[in-house]
């Protein structure tokens, strides 16, 4: 029975040897601002592998919602919030309210 608690499940493996060095781990600023070198060239590579005609990538939606209300949520701003929206947008909030911006549901 396959593991789905771990992403080795697909048999997608390699030596951590085998990959090539960095210089850095991320662009220095919110993935929302930013595509990465490569992203639609590895966008493209994703989607032959599925045997898809077009694909996109785009970073988590956790990650996404954190790093805009980083952006988009100033010192001195108030987010107010939809009691009903998906939960991930409210971690993303709450992740600028750690940061000292109040947050108000209704």
């Amino acid at each position: 029975m396959p593991d789905f608690t771990s992403a080795l499940y697909l048999g997608f493996a390699h030596p951590s040897a085998s990959l090539p060095p960095w210089e850095a781990l991320t662009l220095g600023r919110p993935a929302a601002l930013a595509e990465p070198a490569g992203g639609r060239a590895l966008a493209q590579e994703l989607t032959q592998l599925i045997g898809g005609e077009a694909g996109l990538l785009y970073p988590s939606t956790l990650h996404l919602f954190r790093d805009l209300f980083q952006v988009a949520a100033p010192k001195g701003t108030l987010i107010l919030f939809d009691g009903a929206s998906y939960p991930i947008a409210r971690w993303g909030a709450e992740g600028a309210a750690v940061n000292g911006i109040p947050i108000e549901t209704f």
